[in-house]
């Protein structure tokens, strides 16, 4: 980056959430360092990463064995920042390729929209149809977990991320508490971030292309109680919203049913997840 474009991103911080990387996502992680004053990683993973514990300067890592999920860890690393007098975070996960080149981007657009809360680069996929405008910057409702440059004071005064969620919806609600709180959400169509879907498959149903997950069974239990709970919290103010993100969810399962292995173990983790949200039980898994 050009003199002028450091100066612009100097009072950012970056966090990477890991889980399980391997090593091509370890060493895209310690590329990615060199553009901030402050990067941390918190790494959920059972066993440590020698590779990142080990390196020294600006790097803080964090090992969280028993697995701290995506709401802590990103509160984690807010916190941290403004004890480091950062301004803005950038939050990422392993399965993103960020253009940190064109960070300079985000944090100009942060100056120009005083209201942004988020200022979050457009996720592509191989699968994803929709292409991003030339130039521009539009006003969304929602975005990914990933590629955010998130605006503290916003975490401050929203309360940070929800931890009840631990993971699945992480995102959609912190965007709809942003919301509610005066800030808005927005995406930069010249910062292209490529994220990986997972097991994401194109298939036919019906004479009909559609995307299908393939989600582990205990991810549909993060699904479906987070989606209970996400329903029951915002179901006043973001009516419509929470129409749509039950529709997508009956059709998720919906596929799941028709084309996916597993089926019996991923609907009793469904079953489990709506117990568990009728009992008030939330955070990680009590297995």
């Amino acid at each position: 980056m050009k003199i002028t474009e450091i100066s612009l991103t100097n009072d950012i911080a970056v966090v990477f959430v890991l889980y399980y990387p391997e090593e091509p996502q370890v060493k895209q992680t310690i590329s990615a360092i060199e553009y901030f004053p402050i990067a941390i990683v918190i790494d959920n993973s059972p066993i440590s990463c020698k590779q990142l514990e080990e390196k020294k300067g600006n790097l803080t890592y964090l090992h969280f064995p028993d697995n701290a999920g995506m709401a802590k860890a990103l509160n984690i690393a807010a916190d941290y920042s403004l004890k480091q007098n950062m301004k803005f975070l950038l939050t990422m996960d392993q399965d993103s390729l960020f253009p940190f080149e064109k960070l300079h981007l985000l944090r100009a657009a942060m100056d120009d929209l005083p209201d942004a809360g988020i200022v979050a680069a457009w996720p592509w996929h191989e699968l994803r149809v929709a292409k991003p405008k030339p130039a521009g910057i539009d006003e969304v409702l929602l975005t990914l977990t990933s590629g955010n440059l998130l605006r503290l004071e916003a975490w401050i005064n929203t309360g940070g991320f929800d931890e009840k969620i631990f993971i699945d919806f992480v995102d959609t609600d912190f965007c709809l508490v942003l919301r509610e709180a005066g800030y808005k959400t927005y995406i930069h169509n010249e910062v292209i971030m490529t994220h990986s879907q997972g097991n994401i498959q194109r298939v036919k149903i019906f004479g009909k292309r559609v995307h299908v997950y393939h989600f582990a069974p205990i991810r549909w239990y993060y699904r479906t109680r987070n989606l209970f709970y996400l329903v029951k919290k915002h179901k006043h103010s973001f009516r419509e919203q929470m129409v749509i993100e039950k529709r997508d969810s009956v059709k998720e399962v919906l596929k799941m049913l028709l084309i996916e292995k597993d089926v019996i173990k991923k609907c009793r983790y469904i079953l489990k997840g709506f117990l568990d949200f009728l009992l008030k039980r939330f955070g990680k898994i009590n297995s």
